[in-house]
């Protein structure tokens, strides 16, 4: 499927579209070039551009913009962090799905987090103006797709899904935080 069609079917209509994505033959390295891929390049972009042209106002400092070469190996940082998390969340996602009365299937695993993601990448959009990245919290959107996907992909009993999903969340804010820590290290260390 084209991904600006899954996108806007997996944000506006997900319910309809899981089961659609769980009768898909899992190639995960088809979704990671076709769709994680570009998407995850969004809010990497977006930051390392909002960084160096409009610059992070930081109390007491003024405006702080980074220089195009800092800004450039800050969002290839961010974007690579951005991929490996994506497994890593799916791995930990097939490692949990089993305990919850789910399947265990890694592929499955890579589909939810993959698409669910979506929001969080498209909102990202919103770090080109620093003053906006609050906005990037529509990405949030990806803990309903998260709870939503887990049926239909990974069995996961409804009655459990919103368990495996606060985990799951859980896993995800406590890596991003990490993953944010060290992109803000090496865009300060260098300015």
């Amino acid at each position: 499927m084209h991904l600006i069609t899954r996108a806007a079917a997996i944000i506006a209509r997900p319910r309809a579209e899981w089961p659609r994505i769980a009768q898909e033959e899992p190639n995960i390295a088809a979704i990671y070039l076709g769709y994680v891929m570009p998407l995850a390049a969004i809010p990497a972009i977006a930051s390392a551009l909002g960084a160096s042209i409009i610059g992070i106002e930081l109390p007491g400092m003024g405006v702080i913009r980074m220089e195009p070469g800092q800004a450039v190996i800050s969002g290839a940082f961010q974007y690579a962090m951005q991929l490996a998390t994506i497994y890593a969340m799916a791995l930990v996602l097939a490692w949990l799905a089993p305990r919850f009365g789910g399947s265990g299937d890694r592929a499955a695993a890579f589909k939810v987090v993959a698409y669910a993601w979506t929001p969080a990448w498209l909102a990202g959009v919103f770090n080109l103006m620093p003053t906006l990245s609050f906005l990037t919290l529509l990405g949030l959107y990806a803990v309903y797709l998260i709870h939503t996907g887990l049926q239909p992909v990974m069995n996961v009993p409804q009655r459990r899904a919103l368990m495996v999903t606060a985990l799951l969340v859980l896993i995800g804010i406590t890596l991003s935080a990490l993953i944010g820590a060290l992109i803000g290290l090496i865009g300060l260390a260098r300015v």
